[in-house]
């Protein structure tokens, strides 16, 4: 989901698309912003229940984000004129623990006793935290990053999350 630099390379992601429109009833523009995956995915971690409650989350195009949580006080997310974050690329994708689809998937043909004993296995490895079912195999949904010319983009979420929760930033230099 994130646009390219002339180059190329995936530096930003959108944290928000935002539209306005007139509503003819009360004869208001209202402007409205939706979350992107990796935003929403931030909010929901954070303790934020969708819809969301007025004053949670303030929208300053060109500024800021600011999302006021419930439980762990205010977070500042840096963005563009168009709603996106630059990616501060501090960790390589094999940083983020990760787990093969078969893994996580156990065959229905497993006895149920076998299933359950898999389940209480991944939910030491998945509770409390945000997890990304993504494809990682070479040549299938891959971009060019600063770290890597073929990268598994759901890399590109991972380090937008990583960047809101950790709060690690980077500016572009004019």
């Amino acid at each position: 989901n994130g646009p390219r630099d002339p180059d190329g390379v995936v530096r930003r992601v959108p944290m928000v698309v935002g539209f306005s429109y007139f509503n003819s009833v009360t004869r208001e523009e209202k402007r409205v912003f939706v979350p992107s995956f990796s935003l929403t995915a931030c909010l929901l971690h954070l303790g934020c229940t969708f819809p969301l409650a007025p004053g949670t989350v303030r929208v300053s195009m060109g500024e800021e984000i600011v999302i006021h949580t419930p439980k762990r006080g205010e977070y500042r997310i840096p963005i563009d004129n168009h709603g996106s974050l630059y990616l501060n690329y501090v960790s390589k994708l094999n940083d983020f623990d990760s787990m093969g689809f078969l893994e996580v998937t156990p065959s229905p043909s497993l006895p149920k006793s076998q299933r359950d004993d898999i389940a209480r296995r991944l939910r030491r490895h998945i509770d409390g935290r945000i997890v990304l079912v993504g494809v990682t195999a070479t040549g299938v949904d891959v971009g060019n990053c600063p770290l890597s010319p073929n990268t598994p983009l759901v890399y590109v979420h991972l380090t937008a999350i990583n960047n809101i929760l950790n709060q690690s930033y980077i500016a572009p230099i004019s």
